[in-house]
């Protein structure tokens, strides 16, 4: 457990909705590992999308560098077992 916040790396996002990936997104751009989790599989494929939208459209307006968005995407990970979020530093319920 990180004893303060400049030591998290890992951040669990659980809930892909509206919310969910916003958030997830923000913390990509900033260079986080992401974990998103929701227990819906279809949540997070449109979880997963939107993330991919967001972060070209970042790119595409200058915000991130192409490789910025690849490594962004890179530090994504996504599942609906709970069990996936064990290794993160902080978690957000969205």
């Amino acid at each position: 457990m990180p004893q303060s916040l400049s030591q998290v790396r890992t951040v669990g996002v659980i809930g892909a909705g509206t919310m969910g990936h916003g958030i997830a997104q923000v913390l990509l751009r900033h260079k986080y590992a992401v974990i998103l989790h929701d227990s819906s599989p279809k949540f997070l494929e449109t979880g997963m999308a939107r993330i991919a939208i967001g972060l070209n459209r970042d790119a595409e307006k200058g915000r991130l560098t192409p490789a910025e968005r690849d490594q962004a995407q890179g530090c994504l990970k996504v599942g609906s077992e709970v069990a996936a979020l064990a290794s993160v530093d902080f978690a957000i319920e969205a």
